[in-house]
This record gives C-alpha cells, sequence and structure tokens, in this order.
C-alpha cells in the first residue's frame, strides 16, 4: 500500500516588494510531494529561498500564490483559528537557535510555553513530568531546567531548541512536520550551527551578529537610485550568513536607504533582527523637528519601533545643541514609551569632545567609525588609546566590541596596532558606556 501524501506544494511562489515597481521572487513555481515518513532535502547557495520556503510550508509566511496542501486540507485558505491545531503538529529548528528562544524565559518555561498553549496537560504533575521527559529526549539535564538560554553553549542551545515544544517560535508538542533550517555550511561537518560570531550584551538584552549590514553603500543606477532588486538579494545572502544587525540613517543614499530597507524587510519577522537609525541633528532645530523626523523614520523602515537609535555624527558642537533644544529628554522619553529599545550616539571629533558626551549620560551604547587602512582617521587612535586606560582600570568589561584584527597591509604602525588589541573590549559599565563597534558589510 502506497505511503499518504502528508505535505504537498503546488505552484508555491513568494514575491517580496522591493520598490514601486518592482519584485524580488524568493520561491518561485515550487512543487513537491513529502509522503508520511520520509525526508526532504531542500539544498542551494545562501538567498536562493530555502529559509524562506520553509517559512512558507509553516505559515509564517503567506504565499504569493500556489496551495500547501496538508493532510488533504490547503492551509493557505486558513485563518488563524483553523490554523492553530495544524500548527500544533508542525515545527521549524531554526538555523540559530538563540534567534528562536526567548532570552527572558528559562528553559522549563520555554519548553512549556507550548503545552500551556495546547493544553496538552491535564494538571501540574503532568506538565512538570512531560517537561522533564522532553529534557531527557533531547539530552538536557534536569539541572539546566531553570537555566536561561544565553546560559548554555550552542550545543545544547541547539537540541532544546530542536526539541518538542521548545522554543518562542515552536508552536508544536507533537509535530508531524519537522523542518531543518540549516547554514550551507554545517553541510560540510560542522557543527550545525551559523558560522557567524555573536556579541551578547545581558545588560542590554542584546544578541548581536559580528558582522553588521550598513545602508550606506547599496548599489545605485546612472541616476543614484538604488538598483533594488540586487540589493534585496545582498540583504537576503547576509540574512542566511546569519546577520542580524541592519544599520541606516535618515539621510543615506538621498533619503533613499530607510525607505528601501523597510520594503526590503518586510514580511521578515521583526524580533529576528535589530534594526538601527539615526536622527540627523543638524536638522533640527527643535523638538517638533526631531518628532516629524522620528515618525518619517518609523513609517519608512515599516516599524513600531527601533532596537538602536542614535544621534548621528555628534560633536561639540552639535552635542551643544542637542543639549539646548532638549533633544536628550525628548529621545528618553520615547524609549520610556518602547518606541526606542537603546538609545546611543555615533561620532566625528576629537577625543575631549567624545568624553564630553560619553560622561553627560548614562548611555546605551556608541557607535565609532573605523578605518583599518588609516588608523588616524576622526582621532580615532587616540580615542581607542583612551579607552584602552579606561579598560585597563576597569574590573568589568563588556563584550560587544569585536576583537579588532589589524590588517598586516594597514597604514598603521605596530604601536597603534598594539594600541587596538589592548582596547578591544569596551568600556564598562562602571565609566557609563557601552560601545557596540560594528564592523558592516
Amino acid at each position: 500500500m502506497e505511503e499518504k501524501v502528508l505535505i504537498e506544494a503546488k505552484n508555491l511562489k513568494k514575491y517580496f516588494k522591493v520598490g514601486a515597481n518592482s519584485q524580488l521572487h524568493a520561491v518561485d513555481g515550487v512543487n513537491f510531494k513529502i509522503k508520511r515518513g520520509t525526508t526532504l532535502g531542500v539544498v542551494g547557495e545562501s538567498g536562493c529561498g530555502k529559509s524562506t520556503l520553509g517559512r512558507l510550508l509553516l505559515r509564517l509566511y503567506d504565499a504569493t500564490d500556489g496551495q500547501i496542501i496538508y493532510d488533504g486540507t490547503d492551509i493557505t485558505k486558513l485563518n488563524a483559528k483553523e490554523l492553530k491545531p495544524i500548527r500544533a503538529r508542525m515545527q521549524m529548528i531554526f538555523q540559530d537557535p538563540s534567534g528562536s528562544l526567548d532570552p527572558r524565559k528559562s528553559v522549563k518555561e520555554l519548553i512549556g510555553e507550548p503545552l500551556k498553549i495546547y493544553k496538552a496537560c491535564k494538571n501540574r504533575d503532568e506538565y512538570d513530568a512531560r517537561i522533564a521527559e522532553i529534557m531527557e529526549t533531547v539530552g538536557l539535564d534536569e539541572r539546566y531546567a531553570e537555566s536561561f538560554s544565553h546560559e548554555l553553549d550552542g550545543g545544547r542551545r541547539q537540541s532544546f531548541a530542536g526539541g518538542p515544544g521548545a522554543g518562542r517560535h515552536t508552536h508544536s508538542p507533537f509535530p508531524s512536520i519537522l523542518w531543518k533550517n540549516a547554514a550551507p555550511g554545517a553541510l560540510r561537518g560542522g557543527t550545525g550551527e551559523s558560522f557567524m560570531e555573536y556579541r551578547e550584551n545581558k545588560r542590554l538584552n542584546a544578541r548581536v551578529s559580528l558582522l553588521g549590514f550598513g545602508g550606506m553603500r547599496f548599489p545605485t543606477d546612472g541616476e543614484g537610485k538604488i538598483r533594488e532588486a540586487e540589493a534585496a538579494g545582498m540583504l537576503r545572502r547576509a540574512m542566511e550568513g546569519g546577520v542580524n544587525y541592519f544599520d541606516t540613517a535618515h539621510y543615506y543614499h538621498d533619503s533613499q536607504s530607510e525607505g528601501f530597507l523597510g520594503r526590503a524587510l518586510e514580511g521578515v519577522p521583526r524580533d529576528s533582527y535589530y534594526l538601527a537609525t539615526k536622527l540627523p541633528v543638524w536638522k533640527v532645530e527643535s523638538v517638533s523637528d526631531a518628532q516629524e523626523i522620528f515618525d518619517l523614520q518609523l513609517e519608512r523602515l515599516h516599524t513600531g519601533y527601533f532596537d538602536f537609535y542614535l544621534f548621528h555624527a555628534l560633536d561639540r558642537k552639535r552635542w551643544q545643541a542637542v543639549k539646548e533644544q532638549g533633544l536628550v529628554e525628548w529621545a528618553e522619553e520615547l524609549q520610556r514609551q518602547g518606541k526606542i529599545r537603546r538609545l546611543g550616539f555615533s561620532f566625528h571629533d576629537s577625543y575631549e569632545a567624545f568624553e564630553e558626551i560619553l560622561t553627560a549620560r548614562q548611555w546605551d551604547f556608541c557607535q565609532l567609525q573605523l578605518n583599518y587602512v588609516d588608523w588616524s582617521f576622526q582621532h580615532l587612535e587616540q580615542v581607542q588609546l583612551r579607552l584602552a586606560r579606561r579598560s585597563a582600570r576597569s574590573k568589568e568589561v563588556s563584550s560587544l566590541m569585536p576583537r579588532l584584527r589589524i590588517p598586516e597591509w594597514s597604514r598603521i604602525g605596530r604601536t597603534s596596532a598594539s594600541i587596538a588589541r589592548s582596547s578591544s573590549s569596551m568600556v564598562s559599565a562602571s565609566e557609563r558606556c557601552h560601545i557596540a563597534g560594528h564592523p558592516t558589510l
């Protein structure tokens, strides 16, 4: 007797709008059948649409066209209420286990969440027993029950992120469909985790990729307009490689960057990436001016909040204007409202001006422009040297600033390279500043 088809894709398509008249065809006319008890492998280059296909099958994305037939039912036609019992039978193991786990919840809470959602247990005793059973199944010792995901190594995070009912994005206590999303490099004999390194800051509740994606240098046509289809492909490839930090600004690309980035990220789960943009303080004369720009930025980027928000390109003169106009107080109020998650500044001036701004308040982070080829560019050598001295005096050192590796061909000498290595850690919390030093692609 022939095995019953569990899930079937018919002419499945997913297009993302990347401009007024342009679309990215992420998935275009896919057809296949998967019988119960069998495995299907989908292999391809980064950016070819593998992750998008997985999200479509689980209805994390809505299809542009086509059908997904699950156990005889076309799930593309179902609403959220109708989908709920079917989601109990589906599960996705995400490429980055930490990205799929709520950092605010313990292992026990993460595993137990879908059990509660689907009322899979009759009482507390059954609930506790089921959690213990799941932990044993995935090889996780019971002593980790009250631990948080960031307290576990990568292997243990991956184990329970892939276990039944484990994660924030995992809905399934008893899955009949399991979709494993792995980086291409994992197929070459690695651990199964992304090769991307991440910087974790517990105080800021942030786990940010070592490389960020900058929105200042997109490919353009002869008229200076962003080539959106090409740029969207670059963006998607970066995300496939584990990049989760995207940086832009109000005036990048003649004010095109924010709008493009908003369109390109549309449909991507908002909690799967960090979004940073900046206030052009040189164009602001009042709080009302700042608010107008801020509201426009939210609209352009199709979001309700910014993970990182910066006063753009501060120097001593602009810092004085920021203070006089009450912009710090304005931004702090937006932070209390949850529209700004982390408040900081980018900087272009002497160390004396930097220290004045740095010590004026409790900043969440700041951003320094680093030029590997010219270490003295914009006083960076001087800034790094003095930060190194501060770090040397401190017992508590944060970890968001990457360990700098200076190329041998750089114009900087051995002295500067030594400074860079010694100052690679951020200023401590006791120094009232956390610097997110993000090289950008």
